[in-house]
């Protein structure tokens, strides 16, 4: 850990050393506390929760890159988000209008696949934790919200952007070895978005195709078999789609609120085919952000349903989540929440996990 650390740190004082116009430096430290209201809740107390540096800029006027790397999160440093960009001048991949290349470690494209709460490059979301449907939903052991390996194509016909993207199946290349070549199946995604009378709306496919469990699939270090046959559908939407997300601008792109949301549903065999069998979910969350004091303050408030086996009785989870955003000194925010989160079949409806929730994180 210390070599890389050192190593990492080398790199980046080389970038600032001969960093030329164009290409733009930035980091930021976080810090959160997590205030448990009952014994079921996890990860209480402080928490130095991140520091990441992140790099972008312009190679030409056809290419553009970003690298995001993470010098403290949870136990170890590793790179986050690191990509090209290969599109028509002034007009990258991702963007609306775009239409190009993208080939790296990145969020695959699914509904709000940012599920992040930082908005360098994605729109991030408001809160400390983030919704159900994305934190609780697994495919073969990976969150939803997290990234992979991959190449995604992006085309754009008036109103309608699609993106189209491969990628390892394996997660993140920080948890994926050589010694796993013959477990390569990749998963595939498609989306759409349409833009119409300032309402965004969209739908997402994701698909990881299965594999057997035969001994070229075991995998050693789990002690159990890489077999997957997963599928999440999902639609989404965002109103006005002239807002931004919270994080990326307080004042919400000029308008006095912004509503968004998404619907997800899918099916998954876990790693033991024959146990199992398959497993169906669905969930779906609603946020509201408004604006309290112009480029200061921001309130919000969501609400959560997952039902991690749609099939079983009494599993799914509801979750109400209000809370604000003050941005303070140019470079600061601060997060306050409130998570009341409840399972169906309680009896006296006890929660779970409520908690209150804290964050400051600066910027530079």
């Amino acid at each position: 850990m210390k070599k890389s650390m050192i190593i990492v740190c080398l790199l980046l004082i080389s970038i600032l050393m001969y960093a030329q116009d164009g290409i733009n430096i930035g980091g930021e430290l976080k810090l959160r506390n997590r205030i448990n209201l009952e014994p079921e809740g996890s990860k209480p107390g402080f928490e130095f929760y991140e520091l990441e540096f992140f790099v972008d800029g312009d190679v030409s006027d056809y290419a553009s890159f970003y690298i995001e790397y993470t010098l403290m999160h949870k136990t170890k440093p590793e790179a986050e988000n690191v990509w090209i960009d290969l599109h028509a001048p002034m007009r990258p991949a991702f963007a609306h209008g775009g239409m190009g290349l993208r080939i790296g470690n990145f969020h695959v494209p699914f509904g709000f696949e940012n599920d992040d709460n930082e908005g360098y490059m994605y729109q991030g979301r408001a809160s400390v934790n983030h919704s159900l449907v994305h934190g609780m939903s697994d495919i073969d052991g990976w969150k939803m919200r997290q990234r992979q390996i991959g190449i995604v194509g992006t085309y754009s016909i008036g109103p309608l952007t699609a993106w189209a993207g491969m990628f390892n199946g394996n997660g993140g290349w920080n948890n994926y070895g050589g010694s796993d070549n013959n477990m390569w199946d990749y998963d595939y995604s498609l989306k759409t978005e349409v833009q119409a009378a300032n309402i965004a709306f969209g739908a997402s496919h994701w698909m990881a195709p299965g594999t057997d469990t035969t001994d070229e699939y075991f995998k050693p270090d789990t002690g159990k078999y890489h077999s997957r046959d997963i599928t999440r559908t999902g639609v989404h939407f965002k109103y006005p789609a002239s807002s931004l997300f919270v994080s990326e601008d307080a004042a919400l792109g000029g308008e006095k609120f912004l509503i968004f949301g998404e619907y997800i549903m899918g099916s998954h065999k876990e790693n033991d085919w024959e146990a199992l069998g398959d497993v169906d979910m669905s969930g779906y969350f609603v946020e509201a952000q408004f604006g309290v004091i112009p480029q200061t303050l921001v309130a919000f408030v969501r609400y959560d349903a997952y039902d991690p086996n749609t099939d079983a009785d009494d599993t799914e989870y509801t979750a109400i989540t209000p809370g604000i955003n003050w941005f303070f000194w140019n470079s600061m925010r601060f997060i306050a929440e409130y998570d009341y989160i409840a399972k169906t079949g309680d009896d006296d409806s006890t929660s779970l996990q409520d908690r209150v929730a804290l964050e400051i994180s600066l910027t530079f």
